[in-house]
């Protein structure tokens, strides 16, 4: 049996068994949240991989994990609890939009002084990248009454910049979905990378944003 279809039937066993350890039920619109790790180690949602169809829930760098909070290989942490964070916006602060993107919060409301006191759902004004109109929002970020791509979820943290060169191998007899793999190290230069490049068809330069792809689009 090779890796792959070991791996598939490992995943497809912790799905069937995930009523009895870990009611988890991961959607996109649970980007922005913290997840408590069976490592104890407290990690947030950063994006949502609409093409990988096993393990689309993505938790920044490398981390990827199902829906049901599971690694496809066992002796991983997996996600035990989604933790519940109270956001109250600012003014003059930016943050990230459920869907990744940067927005600006450029008001608050505050409390009128006069006995006729006027409610205000949505007291927050601001602006988000690539978007023509100023959105509003409440207190607490949410754009509505339901999950929205422009609820505010998290303050704004700066991505990381990966850069520096990875080999590409063509390894005979194991079944990869393309024929071939990325190497598991990154380095610093092309020398580098090529001193352990036994095996390799190719070494390739990457320059991305953590969170996106190789073609800089938002994951």
């Amino acid at each position: 049996m090779s890796r792959w279809a070991s791996a598939w039937l490992g995943w497809r066993f912790n799905q069937e068994k995930d009523g009895e350890v870990n009611a988890i039920n991961i959607t996109r619109g649970d980007i922005g949240r913290k997840v408590k790790m069976s490592d104890g180690n407290v990690l947030t949602i950063t994006g949502w991989d609409e093409k990988d169809e096993i393990q689309p829930v993505h938790l920044g760098g490398s981390t990827f994990r199902a829906t049901n909070g599971k690694p496809i290989l066992p002796g991983l942490p997996h996600i035990t609890e989604l933790l519940v964070e109270t956001l109250m916006l600012e003014a003059g602060k930016f943050y990230r939009t459920r869907d990744g993107r940067r927005a600006f919060v450029s008001h608050v409301l505050g409390v009128s002084p006069f006995p006729n006191k006027i409610r205000d759902d949505f007291p927050v004004t601001g602006y988000i990248d690539g978007t023509g109109y100023a959105p509003v929002w409440r207190l607490d970020g949410s754009f509505g009454n339901r999950s929205h791509d422009n609820d505010l979820v998290a303050e704004w943290v700066e991505p990381k910049r990966i850069k520096g060169w990875v080999n590409i191998f063509a390894d005979k007899g194991v079944d990869y979905p393309t024929g071939y793999r990325v190497g598991c190290a990154t380095h610093a230069t092309k020398a580098d990378a090529q001193r352990f490049a036994e095996g390799m068809v190719a070494t390739v330069e990457i320059d991305v944003l953590e969170g996106q792809g190789l073609e800089g689009e938002a994951r």
